[in-house]
Order: structure tokens, then sequence, then C-alpha cells
């Protein structure tokens, strides 16, 4: 159950939320990283990759962990 909803979740998103906020003119995710580190070259590819992935696995870990806290198991 919990697997159709991340699905879900994920892809109302994409379909709704990103195109949503494009129209608000917030910059995306990779124009942030553009900003950020300068047009990609071999040092900015790995930095930035390393930047995405500690911010995805915030995004995952903190929830699961509270969801853990919360729950009687």
């Amino acid at each position: 159950m919990y697997f159709f909803q991340i699905t879900l979740g994920i892809l109302i998103g994409m379909a709704f939320v990103v195109p949503y906020l494009e129209w608000l003119g917030v910059p995306s995710f990779a124009n942030l990283l553009v900003y950020l580190f300068g047009e990609p070259n071999g040092v900015n590819k790995f930095v930035a990759g390393f930047f995405g992935l500690i911010v995805v696995l915030i995004i995952v870990l903190f929830p699961i962990k509270k969801f853990k806290k919360s729950s009687n198991y």
C-alpha cells in the first residue's frame, strides 16, 4: 500500500507540481545547481551529484525516521 502511495505522490508531483512551479517562475533544481556550481565540468559534476544525493537522502530519511518513531513497531 505504501509503495502505491509513494509512486502516486511522485507521479502527481512530476505531472502537476513541477509545471505549476515553473509557471510561477520558481527555478527548477537543475537551474539551481547551474546557478550554484556554474556550467558542468568534471569537478562540478561530482560536487553537484553529491549535493543532489544529500538532498534526496534528507528528503527520504527524515520522514522514515519520524514515521518509525511515531509508529508502535
